[in-house]
């Protein structure tokens, strides 16, 4: 299946439900860390010869998976819409789009109300430039 290029506004009109997703994202990916930190904790006591019932360790393991799951599952939304999830740390999303005949890809992050944003394929977010007039 080709990629679909997307023009700047029917990206744009996807940024209320990618900012629902990210949002969600960030939220489960913040849980993840921690409980991954409580699950290494709990792992290092038992090493250590303390004793820790075996239910806390699988019930860490079964939230952290759990939570991977749904993580997973909205880095595949994002996916299903046409866009990348680039960086999950400050919600970056890129729409690939033609602009003067070259293929780049429209560079959205998190709490941005607009697009106003592109890069080459392989320029990333620091190679950001503002958008020309689409």
């Amino acid at each position: 299946m080709a990629e679909k290029h997307f023009t700047l506004h029917e990206a744009e009109t996807l940024i209320p439900r990618l900012e629902q997703i990210i949002r969600s994202l960030i939220d489960n990916r913040k849980s993840a860390l921690a409980i991954g930190e409580e699950l290494s904790a709990l792992q290092e006591k038992l090493r250590a010869g303390e004793n820790i019932a075996a239910s806390a360790l699988v019930n860490k393991k079964t939230e952290l998976d759990f939570l991977v799951e749904i993580i997973q599952e909205g880095l595949d939304a994002i996916e299903e819409l046409g866009a990348q999830p680039k960086d999950m740390d400050i919600g970056l999303v890129d729409f690939p789009s033609m602009l003067d005949g070259e293929e780049v890809l429209l560079c959205w992050k998190y709490g941005e109300k607009n697009i106003r944003f592109y890069h080459g394929l392989f320029d990333g977010f620091s190679g950001r430039k503002p958008i020309p007039n689409m």
